[in-house]
């Protein structure tokens, strides 16, 4: 049964209903082309994040189908209540379908599917290894952009012609590309263990285990490149 289906027969699960399909919505609907304050993303921006969405679409996937739990159990949790405690009921069921989605994604990689055959495994690994490459030159490309954009930024600012306000505006794309980096990163390593592990099972997937754990130090570089960059611009 679907997260609105249980919503219709507990008006108590509405607001949580539609939080969750809210939060899960926003990301689609943002503009692809434009970044933080409205600033334009350049083609390097716009591509590293095409890379990481492929990600966010799993992850999103998950919370799908882990909500329809979480309503359920705000179901049990506010039946025979009235009032707060169903919408506490509600709230708690919204958040455990989330937690529980997010565990759907963390099984979501090819390489883990023990029904899949072995090279059905390895096609996989090559593939998560090749996009997280992939997602590395394009953060790299981006950092150095950036690190362009600023040491342009600075020049002007310690000559006049900009304000230490209108430089402070700048960077906000910067270091949502930083964080980007810094999450993409996370994800490498955690695909990384998660290849060893498998391993176990499919000796021949180690193949790729140095190639994504390059893509992990390449994204972890680029952001430190950026972030290093970053705390030259003034903050107050």
């Amino acid at each position: 049964m679907t997260v609105m289906a249980l919503a219709s027969r507990n008006p108590a699960l509405k607001g949580a209903a539609a939080l969750l399909s809210l939060s899960l919505l926003l990301p689609a609907c943002q503009n692809p082309n434009v970044g933080a304050g409205g600033q334009p993303l350049t083609a390097e921006q716009q591509a590293m994040r095409q890379q990481s969405q492929r990600w966010n679409q799993t992850a999103a996937t998950g919370a799908l189908a882990g909500a329809a739990t979480g309503a359920a159990a705000a179901a049990a949790f506010g039946r025979g209540n009235t009032g707060q405690n169903a919408l506490i009921g509600a709230g708690i069921g919204a958040l455990v379908g989330l937690a529980a989605g997010m565990a759907v994604a963390e099984r979501n990689l090819g390489f883990e599917k023990r029904e899949a055959s072995a090279s059905q495994r390895i096609q996989s690994a090559q593939q998560i290894a090749s996009n997280l490459n992939n997602t590395a030159a394009a953060s790299e490309q981006v950092a150095k952009q950036n690190q362009q954009r600023l040491a342009q930024l600075d020049r002007q600012y310690r000559a006049g012609q900009i304000s230490a306000a209108q430089y402070r505006t700048q960077p906000e794309t910067m270091r949502q590309d930083a964080e980007l980096m810094r999450k993409t990163a996370g994800e490498a390593r955690d695909a990384r263990q998660r290849l060893v592990a498998s391993s176990r099972e499919v000796p021949q997937l180690m193949n790729e285990e140095a190639k994504i754990d390059q893509a992990q130090r390449r994204l972890e570089a680029a952001a430190d490149d950026l972030e290093s960059a970053l705390r030259r611009v003034p903050t107050g």
